[in-house]
């Protein structure tokens, strides 16, 4: 029942949105397209991502974790910290698919 097309603001010129191929266009009239980034997308990963999350962050003990999808940021003062940890991130990705 949500349609991220109905009442948005629009942050760019009409321009630059025309530019975009109609394939990966919002449209208010459709009831079958989702735009990336829609409700559905977020809460699927926020279920398949929930492992994840608390590995890194209870496990890995790297607590400036912030993560947005599939998006993933480790913020860290020492660079060994970041390096050792990221093959085990990896292998746990990879472990829960």
């Amino acid at each position: 029942m949500n349609n991220p097309a109905e009442n948005c603001v629009y942050k760019c010129s009409q321009e630059l949105r025309d530019r975009v191929p109609e394939r990966k266009k919002m449209k208010k009239n459709s009831d079958y397209e989702m735009a990336i980034g829609n409700l559905t997308s977020q809460a699927g990963s926020n279920l398949n991502l929930n492992e994840f999350n608390h590995f890194v962050i209870e496990h890995l003990n790297l607590t400036n974790y912030v993560r947005y999808v599939d998006d993933m940021v480790v913020i860290s003062n020492n660079k060994e910290e970041l390096e050792k940890a990221l093959p085990k991130m990896i292998d746990k990705l990879k472990e829960t698919h």
